[in-house]
């Protein structure tokens, strides 16, 4: 499981999505948020990281705390998912 900053346009809040390995991207958010109109979401690299959705935070703190428990982490800021 890898884990991006993506937004819907310039401007808004980041949100952590899920990148699959054929390069496509979840459809929602981990904070249940889907695009609205766009219908897809923008990736991001160069967005200051306060603007990062808190619910999307939330959830990702919950995992990284569950995943070791089967031998797994993560890590948020390279949006990656890593055995340990």
């Amino acid at each position: 499981m890898n884990l991006r900053y993506a937004q819907e346009y310039g401007g808004q809040k980041l949100h952590l999505v899920e990148a699959h390995t054929d390069g496509s991207v979840s459809y929602r958010a981990l904070c249940g948020r889907k695009p609205e109109k766009r219908e897809t979401w923008r990736m991001t690299i160069n967005c200051p990281l306060g603007h990062a959705c808190k619910k999307c935070l939330k959830v990702a703190d919950n995992l990284r705390e569950s995943l070791p428990a089967v031998g797994l982490s993560i890590d948020v800021t390279a949006g990656e998912l890593a055995r340990e």
